[in-house]
């Protein structure tokens, strides 16, 4: 695939509109490029409830009509299987763009349009790596290629794509560093996140004179707002190690003068250990423990929801194969990576938890995620499909 067809690609990915939970042909577009390959396609249907029984399930939060769906492609061989993956839906058109976001523009080194950060020049870097493979004799691993819809916690595609993966040995995830390393920076580790929120319950007293809250005599009530307040300071003094906790809301009241009978507090944590479960348990207990057990609050619990993204950590650092691939980026780069540890619900975590197999993630020096402007380094992006190229060349550690 010469620079010119990975150009002319990204072109025609970035003119094809696949906002997440969206419907759209971008798999159509894809799937006639991997058959050019050689590879054996498969697509797998999916929408809001799939894999829904996953310990990895995560509901999508926007959906919008029929879902494109996941691409699947194998090749003809006996190596072992690594899988490539990345997603193909994209940020919505967020506020401030300069050109036609489904235009892609170049700028020098630097391609301009949605979704080229995130993901669409690693979608790119997948099928451009796998027709060097071919070129270079096919040694080294078989590709197993999962493209389809990653954000909104991955239910409306990368899950259950993944999961589709069974018998791959490995897994590289295709995808521009977020934190603007570019190939400086190797995803080792995903950190698992998990929002609660906390119904806070109080009692407002009523009023002497109809529909006059100033008039209720505010000793008689339990105001939520205070309750909540209480709760969000036991919150920020929790210690942090393998939890961190945080307060990101709190909601009460809002009539003039009335002592507010509900509160709503939100709870995030980013975790490295155990799970999903677990932790909405650990913070039911902790807000108990933070409590009156006696009197009012006793009698009137709090309940605790998990709502948002949800996912459970996973670490393959200091692994043989993420070894390899920091290996090769030292070679291709001249310099060894960070390993990136701190990114939240990474996509990488799902064949590491699902398929119990290594999975790391790197790709081009990009900018602009999730907002206006994405952009990706040319020259950057070429150095990546050289990296992927020889780690699927490489074959095992």
């Amino acid at each position: 695939m010469s620079p010119d067809h990975q150009l002319d690609l990204l072109r025609r990915l970035v003119a094809c509109p696949s906002t997440t939970g969206t419907p759209s042909t971008v798999v159509d577009l894809l799937a006639a490029e991997v058959t050019a390959l050689g590879g054996e396609v498969t697509l797998l249907p999916v929408g809001p409830g799939t894999a829904q029984d996953s310990p990895e399930y995560s509901p999508p939060s926007a959906v919008d009509g029929p879902q494109p769906p996941v691409l699947l492609a194998g090749f003809p061989g006996d190596q072992p299987e690594l899988v490539l993956f990345a997603h193909t839906d994209t940020e919505p058109v967020h506020p401030g763009w300069q050109t036609d976001p489904l235009d892609l523009q170049v700028d020098g080194a630097r391609a301009v349009g949605l979704g080229v950060a995130d993901d669409k020049a690693g979608v790119v870097a997948v099928l451009a790596a796998v027709d060097r493979w071919q070129r270079r004799g096919r040694p080294g691993w078989r590709p197993r290629l999962v493209l389809g819809a990653g954000k909104q916690g991955g239910a409306l595609g990368t899950l259950p794509g993944v999961a589709a993966a069974a018998g791959a040995q490995a897994a590289v995830y295709s995808h521009p560093a977020e934190s603007g390393a570019g190939l400086g920076h190797l995803k080792v580790a995903s950190r698992g996140i998990v929002q609660c929120r906390v119904r806070v319950p109080g009692r407002t007293p009523p009023p002497v004179e109809e529909r006059t809250p100033v008039s209720a005599d505010p000793t008689a009530g339990v105001n939520a707002a205070v309750r909540a307040a209480r709760l969000a300071t036991a919150v920020a003094g929790w210690p942090t190690g393998d939890r961190v906790w945080g307060v990101v809301g709190l909601r009460a009241g809002g009539a003039p003068y009335e002592v507010p009978g509900a509160a709503e507090l939100d709870v995030a944590c980013w975790f490295s250990a155990g799970t999903v479960e677990q932790v909405v348990d650990e913070l039911r207990d902790r807000l108990a423990a933070a409590e009156e057990r006696t009197g009012w609050p006793a009698a009137h619990p709090l309940e605790v929801t998990p709502v948002g993204v949800r996912a459970n950590p996973a670490d393959c650092a200091g692994s043989p194969f993420a070894e390899q691939v920091a290996a090769v980026l030292a070679r291709r780069t001249g310099a060894v990576p960070g390993d990136y540890r701190w990114h939240s619900a990474s996509d990488i975590r799902f064949p590491i938890r699902c398929l119990g197999v290594p999975a790391v993630g790197f790709g081009a020096l990009a900018g602009g995620f999730y907002g206006p402007g994405e952009w990706v380094d040319l020259p950057s992006l070429e150095q990546s499909i050289e990296v992927l190229t020889d780690v699927l060349c490489a074959g095992p550690a």
